[in-house]
């Protein structure tokens, strides 16, 4: 019986549609959801908080899924696992230095960074018509942005807007190094368990001097804490995910959908943060989502395929009856 569920729930995520609907629209959370968190949680605490809990959730979730992860493993995906860390330590640090809205605008770049770094690292390549569909997509964020209401035509400090610069970068490497042959024995959940447990470490002594010097645990109400396990669900699924399509396919592929988490994102905050649904709004959506489907119309084509933990779960089962 609780095979049969099982296999139930792998075809219907098996969908890949359905898939990247669910995960963009649920990372588009991390957005709206971290802003209102933030309003009762300092920046880096915030950040520790993030990392921290997401790498426990998958640590149990590994437990659970018969994976175990050593002091070799760690090592060994260190140096993959560094660049996902070293972005965010950029941004963090950089959107302090220049307007939220040109850091934003930087790091929606992030997929054609990628593609680039990808046909030069690994010989990843892209069609002309993935290139249209990419550009187009991201033509549709930017004119979202620049003409928000809360957009200022102002470069911030040079300094800011290269530490976000840096930072997009960053995790590009990330998504393309991650594809490389020495990481493919290793499970999507391992991989940004370490990112995630890393990360933590390294946001650790500053989120405590924020802590101790601020107090502000002593004040965070409810639905502060389910603000942040909203981010912290999200992010470990958007993570895992992505790590999963760069397996499968590429870091090219992967990284387009966080056109469609920023469609989702502001989406959200037209019901969270009351934030206006404009004409211009709408067109950037239409962009967003015409260019990803035009760059999904060429194979590979985006598929989650589950039959290997499908055979681990089965193998799991098998030996405890045993």
């Amino acid at each position: 019986m609780g095979n049969k569920n099982f296999n139930q729930k792998l075809q219907l995520l098996n969908s890949p549609l359905l898939t990247i609907a669910f995960v963009a629209a649920l990372a588009g959370l991390i957005s709206p959801m971290s802003k209102l968190a933030l309003e009762a949680v300092p920046s880096f605490s915030f950040v520790f908080l993030r990392l921290g809990l997401s790498a426990l959730f998958i640590f149990f979730f590994m437990k659970w899924r018969g994976l175990s992860i050593g002091l070799v493993d760690i090592r060994k995906l260190f140096s993959v696992a560094i660049f996902w860390d070293i972005n965010i330590l950029l941004f963090a640090f950089g959107v302090q230095r220049t307007d939220a809205s040109t850091a934003q605008l930087i790091h929606v770049a992030i997929p054609v960074v990628t593609a680039v770094l990808a046909f030069l690292i690994i010989g990843e390549k892209l069609t002309g018509l993935q290139w249209s569909g990419s550009f187009l997509a991201l033509s549709g964020v930017s004119l979202i942005i620049i003409f928000n209401d809360s957009f200022v035509l102002s470069f911030g400090e040079v300094a800011g807007n290269l530490l976000v610069c840096a930072s997009a970068f960053s995790f590009s490497l990330f998504a393309v190094v991650s594809k490389r042959e020495q990481y493919k024995l290793y499970d999507p959940l391992q991989v940004v368990f370490v990112a995630a447990f890393l990360g933590a470490i390294l946001f650790t002594p500053v989120a405590l001097y924020e802590t101790w010097s601020q107090k502000w645990f002593t004040k965070i109400e409810v639905i502060s804490v389910i603000h942040i396990s909203i981010v912290v669900l999200a992010t470990i699924f958007l993570y895992t995910f992505m790590q999963t399509i760069i397996k499968k396919t590429g870091p090219s592929y992967a990284t387009v959908i966080l056109y469609l988490v920023f469609f989702a994102a502001t989406l959200w905050s037209v019901i969270f943060l009351d934030e206006s649904l404009t004409l211009v709004k709408l067109c950037g959506a239409l962009c967003i989502l015409s260019g990803v489907v035009i760059f999904n119309k060429h194979k590979p084509k985006i598929e989650m395929d589950f039959s290997e933990l499908e055979q681990k779960v089965l193998d799991k089962e098998e030996a405890y009856e045993k």
